[in-house]
């Protein structure tokens, strides 16, 4: 026996179709019973996408999808394609949105028959909004998106803003709560800290300070090592001493002249500290003009 259905089944169209036939059995009593059944589904269909959201780091985000189709319908949510594990309802909710949750969202609806829908994709866009970043605490124990205020009251140390538990902020090879030296300058040699293992080298006797040593060469040419991170041209930097002064005696006298006479010529700015004291007035050279800055400034240190 050959069936045609008209129309043709489509599946742009449910059906649910069923065959039977009526029978007689030997006593005479009539029978209905099921040639056949067909069922076709034209799949779900979505009937209200997501909405991209763009939000502060730290946000609730929501997306909500809704759907109809044949029978009870289930959820797959997907970020940028891929499944997320445990996102089965029509809503997908986001605690605490961070930088790594940033994406385009969608969501596979799927009917009782196998046949699915794929919605449009939201983009969920994250930003640095006001003091929000990572608070690291003893034992290796970090806090993403803390507001900063909420981090120090808890006796937190705030990372910055837009910070997180696995980036290296200033980009020396430390990560997150491992590193104690915040905005370390590119290049820096750091140690396991992300400490800074060069710094200002001071020579109180001579006024003379040097940038960019590390302890053991700061200490081997008889200087004060201030430590790692530190810069000459900050004030704190190295104590001050008087004008005229080469020696560092304390005093301006013949003393300092003939300082720094017996070193004209002397190569300024390659490490030796008794040139760079020599160049009294800072020119670059030690001359004879370095020899007269003292002579105007004899008496004592103030």
């Amino acid at each position: 026996i050959e069936y045609t259905f008209s129309p043709p089944l489509s599946i742009n169209v449910d059906y649910d179709f069923t065959l039977s036939e009526s029978i007689m059995d030997p006593s005479g009593e009539l029978l209905d019973r099921t040639l056949f059944s067909v069922s076709a589904s034209s799949g779900p269909i979505i009937d209200v996408d997501p909405i991209g959201q763009t939000v502060c780091e730290g946000d609730t985000v929501t997306f909500e999808v809704q759907a109809s189709g044949t029978g009870m319908l289930t959820y797959q949510w997907r970020q940028d394609g891929i499944d997320l594990p445990g996102e089965t309802d029509s809503a997908l909710t986001i605690d605490l949105a961070n930088m790594s949750d940033q994406g385009d969202y969608d969501v596979v609806v799927t009917d009782e028959a196998g046949c699915s829908a794929i919605s449009n994709s939201a983009t969920l866009v994250v930003e640095a909004c006001g003091s929000i970043g990572a608070c690291c605490f003893p034992d290796d124990i970090c806090l993403e998106a803390i507001d900063a205020a909420d981090c120090e009251l808890i006796d937190g140390r705030y990372l910055g803003d837009g910070s997180t538990c696995d980036e290296d902020e200033d980009g020396d090879g430390v990560i997150g709560c491992d590193d104690l030296c915040l905005g370390t300058p590119p290049g820096t040699p750091v140690d396991e800290d992300g400490c800074p293992t060069i710094g200002a080298c001071c020579f109180a006797d001579v006024g003379v300070c040097l940038d960019g040593l590390d302890e053991d060469t700061c200490v081997g040419i008889d200087g004060d090592y201030v430590g790692g991170g530190s810069f000459c041209d900050d004030p704190d930097t190295c104590p001050p001493i008087c004008e005229g002064d080469a020696n560092g005696d304390g005093i301006v006298d013949p003393l300092d002249s003939g300082f720094v006479l017996a070193r004209f010529g002397c190569p300024v700015g390659t490490g030796d500290p008794s040139c760079d004291a020599a160049d009294q007035n800072g020119d670059g050279v030690v001359d004879p003009l370095d020899a007269g800055f003292v002579l105007a400034r004899f008496g004592d240190c103030p």
